[in-house]
């Protein structure tokens, strides 16, 4: 397979396990590097507790330090808990969630997002709570 850009210059192939194809144009600033992690949730829908999988593949895609923080946010932005602020290691991760907020209350029934961040990428994944 050949791939051109808008010009018809054809691109030089890469042939490497970790390579990506991306398709895009450039905006002449030099974009983040591209992270081949995943966060999900399961289950979802959920009730009471769900866990969330954070998945980061090598080292190479992994901050420095290995630090990451993971809070849950309500659909208006506003957080609704801290969950996690520490080191993980490349790989699967898993933080539960037990539904309820910063002070321990339960939350409502409804759609939240759980936010992954790490040095070089940051994840979303949408939750149903259902009660």
């Amino acid at each position: 397979m050949n791939l051109f850009d808008k010009a018809r210059e054809m691109y030089t192939p890469i042939v490497h396990p970790d390579a990506w194809i991306i398709i895009g144009t450039s905006t002449g600033v030099e974009s983040a590097p591209f992270d081949s992690g995943e966060f999900r949730a399961v289950p979802n829908p959920f009730n009471p507790t769900t866990t969330l999988i954070l998945r980061v593949v090598g080292h190479g895609s992994f901050d420095v330090d290995g630090r990451a923080t993971i809070a849950i946010y309500s659909p208006a932005g506003t957080k609704v808990r801290d969950l996690f602020d520490g080191r993980l290691s490349p790989g699967e991760n898993r933080i539960v969630w037990d539904g309820k907020n910063r002070r321990g209350d339960r939350v409502a029934s409804g759609v939240y997002f759980a936010v992954a961040r790490t040095q070089t990428a940051t994840y979303k994944t949408k939750l149903v709570l259902v009660q």
